[in-house]
């Protein structure tokens, strides 16, 4: 059995609850989530027979002789988690940003925190519906591998660096929430580069890497999780807004407040904040577009993979003109 302990520490704020939905807890069963659907990207280019069955081999399956996970996840809190709830100090606070052409203010928070947020009629401002748990808490994951296979023990590793890196846990993760860094052992990158694998695979029917998997970056550093995620929001809101009318806007995600023309549907991009020093912070927009719908004939039907494709890379140029392409 080979045992891995990671000591972490979140970035920012993570919608992660126990059983009731609003206690703020680590839950193993949540990273073990996170460590499957990353584990998934990272292995597009396998039929999904191929894939079903290595995953099932990996982490278990209801199926005829799939039998039990060979990867058990456990969480140690190094901090008392009642320190680390709720401060909505970042909550309804108006950022001058550009915004169709011209500088306005915006609850950015408040738009990519939408769905986990209430108003309060009484203070005439936006809350929190749950307790979360804060930026600075550390814990430690530790995975316990049944299997004596270098190259799965690699594949585990990596998961985790993708879901601290570009993934997240909890609610809102796409939208740069739930993000931690790894303070120890130093994963074993020499940058992130590494962990877009597939670059030269075609697209998937789902989220997975390939090569029109794209990495972006800001330009600047900031001091504080929010002030990179308000900047790093303003780009992705500014980017949906380029696309025009709503039925578009409905390829990337459902808008806010409106009915969706299309079936719900994955969001093929993740907002994220790296932790490069003790005070700077990078923020991120990685792009992994599919092939939407195309794994479900009746809904392929209904559809347009060009068009989605088209959205797609309107979209990207206009985080191309105003972030840095890593990858």
């Amino acid at each position: 059995m080979e045992t891995i302990t990671f000591e972490c520490e979140t970035i920012t704020p993570m919608f992660l609850a126990g059983a009731n939905g609003k206690t703020p807890e680590l839950r193993a069963a949540s990273i073990k989530g996170a460590l499957r659907f990353w584990w998934r990207a990272m292995n597009g280019h396998l039929s999904i027979d191929e894939l079903r069955k290595k995953e099932a081999a990996i982490f278990g399956g209801s199926g005829e002789g799939q039998g039990r996970s060979k990867v058990i996840v456990r969480v140690e809190e190094k901090d008392d988690i009642n320190e680390f709830k709720k401060d909505d100090k970042f909550l309804n606070q108006s950022y001058p940003i550009e915004y169709q052409g011209k500088i306005r203010k915006v609850n950015i928070i408040d738009y990519l925190a939408y769905s986990t947020l209430k108003w309060n009629k009484g203070k005439k401002q936006y809350e929190f519906e749950r307790k979360y748990i804060k930026a600075g808490f550390r814990f430690n994951i530790r995975f316990e591998i049944m299997l004596k296979n270098t190259n799965i023990i690699n594949e585990i590793k990596k998961s985790f660096y993708l879901i601290a890196y570009l993934g997240g846990l909890g609610a809102k993760s796409r939208n740069g929430f739930g993000r931690f860094k790894i303070i120890n052992p130093k994963p074993e990158l020499n940058n992130i580069r590494e962990l877009i694998i597939n670059k030269d695979k075609k697209k998937a029917n789902y989220t997975a890497f390939s090569k029109d998997t794209t990495l972006y970056r800001l330009k600047k550093e900031y001091e504080t999780w929010d002030e990179a995620l308000v900047n790093l929001g303003s780009i992705y809101l500014n980017a949906r807004i380029s696309l025009g009318n709503v039925h578009k806007r409905s390829y990337i995600a459902a808008p806010i407040g409106r009915q969706s023309s299309l079936e719900r549907h994955n969001k093929p991009y993740f907002l994220t904040l790296i932790k490069v020093k003790e005070k700077k912070i990078k923020g991120y927009i990685l792009s992994i577009p599919y092939n939407y719908c195309q794994g479900n004939r009746e809904l392929s039907q209904k559809v347009s993979l060009s068009e989605y494709n088209s959205v797609i890379n309107e979209f990207n140029t206009f985080l191309e003109s105003n972030m840095k392409v890593i990858i």
